[in-house]
This record gives structure tokens, C-alpha cells and sequence, in this order.
């Protein structure tokens, strides 16, 4: 379905399409099965990234079935598409620096990362979230976070605040420690 979506799309109940994966969502919460294969969330992920690739901002009018002043998770996830299609945009008029760079992660692997049990990976997450929002000022974590237990959103401010004060401390002692400047042959 996934594929022909565009040859479909003038058929289809976007409205009830939307209010079915609703639905499911609340049966089945993606939570529930982090770090788990659950093919039905997938394929139900697959399906709404092509209609938001499709519909792109104009996806929010099909909302019209769904209780969207509870911010369900789906709300959640059509922002979080509709931020990482806006970020593919804007990457894709900007010269790629080096791999690994918080421009080529998108944020949904970030937030994987984030979520790891692993705390290396944690870690490794916040740094390039943090540096993620360094180098993209026009990012909201506050409006990417909407929607989120407040539990998580403590988690993610609260490391966050541990990596700036880590760079900060980084930066005072390279500014306390100047490098030694080199001896010139005369």
C-alpha cells in the first residue's frame, strides 16, 4: 500500500486513515515494544511516513477524527516526520561537513540513541542532540518533546544540562590552558 500511495491517495479516507492508526496506537503503544520487532508498528510507520511525504504540513487538516487536544502519540509522530522531512530539506541546500556530524544523524536516531539502555550509547545521544541544537538554532526541543512523559522530558533536560556544563568546562580549561606557541627558525 505503502508504495502505490500516490495512485491511491485520491480514493482514500485520509481522516478515517488516520483515525485507524490512531486507534491502533492506543492499543498498541510504540513503548511497549521499544527495542522489540513489532512488523504491524512498522508497517503502520511506513505507511504514515508516505503520507506525510505526500500531504507534507497539509496532513494536520485530516486530523479531524482524532482528539488532538490530548496530543496522542500520532500527533507526536506526525510532528517528529514533519521535523525530520524540514531538516532533509534544509540538509539538502547545505554542504555536508564531516560524517558523523549532528546534521547527518536525524533526530529520530538521536532519540533511539537517547532511549539506548546502554549507557554508553545514552550518552553518546545527548552529545550529538546537544550538538544537534548548537548547530540547528531554529530547533525547539520543547515542542519536539510535547507529548512526551514528563519523566522522559526531565531525562532529556536533565542530561542535556550535563553535557553544556561538560563543554563549558571543556572550553574554560582549553582558555586556561593556552596551546605553547611553536619556536620559529629565524
Amino acid at each position: 500500500m505503502a508504495r502505490c500511495m500516490q495512485a491511491y491517495l485520491p480514493r482514500l479516507d485520509v481522516d478515517l486513515l488516520l483515525y485507524d492508526a490512531h486507534m491502533f496506537l492506543v492499543a498498541h503503544p510504540p513503548s511497549k515494544y521499544r527495542g522489540r520487532e513489532f512488523r504491524p508498528l512498522r508497517l503502520l510507520k511506513t505507511i504514515l511516513n508516505e503520507l506525510v511525504k505526500l500531504k507534507g504540513e497539509g496532513i494536520r487538516r485530516h486530523l479531524t477524527l482524532v482528539p488532538v487536544d490530548t496530543k496522542p502519540t500520532l500527533c507526536s509522530y506526525l510532528d517528529l516526520v514533519l521535523q525530520q522531512q524540514a531538516a532533509k530539506a534544509t540538509n539538502t541546500a547545505r554542504p555536508v561537513t564531516s560524517s558523523g556530524s549532528p546534521q547527518q544523524e536525524s533526530l529520530t536516531t538521536v532519540f533511539e540513541k537517547i532511549s539506548s539502555k546502554d549507557k554508553e550509547v545514552a550518552k553518546e545521544g545527548f552529545r550529538l542532540l546537544f550538538k544537534y541544537q548548537q548547530s540547528h538554532t531554529d530547533f525547539s526541543l520543547d515542542q519536539y518533546l510535547q507529548g512526551r512523559s514528563p519523566q522522559f522530558q526531565e531525562h532529556v533536560r536533565k542530561n542535556l544540562a550535563k553535557v553544556n556544563a561538560q563543554e563549558e568546562a571543556k572550553n574554560r580549561a582549553a582558555a586556561a590552558d593556552p596551546a605553547p606557541i611553536p619556536l620559529q627558525d629565524f
